[in-house]
């Protein structure tokens, strides 16, 4: 592998590993002048992103899960009822 598909793998892994919620995540990357100006590394690295696999966290094929689901099942059940007795829950929208 050589030092730029090493250096592509690992700003994926750092970007996209944790879903973005962490403080490590890349959030500026430090390029040479001729790694910046260079169309294939910026090709390679759009594409390793691209093609990161997204969806369901239970997927394992997938790479990135969402963080976040629809209300549902017995929680919306729950929800429902509580707002039905008025504990404070008239603003969600369920």
């Amino acid at each position: 592998m050589s030092n730029r598909e090493q250096a592509i793998k690992n700003v994926i892994h750092s970007a996209f590993s944790n879903s973005v919620q962490k403080c490590s995540t890349t959030s500026l990357l430090v390029l040479k002048e001729e790694v910046y100006d260079d169309p294939s590394f910026k090709a390679a690295l759009v594409d390793a992103a691209k093609s990161m696999e997204t969806g369901s966290v239970w997927n394992f094929v997938n790479r990135i899960g969402t963080l976040a689901n629809p209300i549902g099942g017995n929680l919306k059940k729950q929800l429902n009822r509580c707002k039905k007795v008025n504990l404070g829950l008239s603003s969600l929208n369920l």
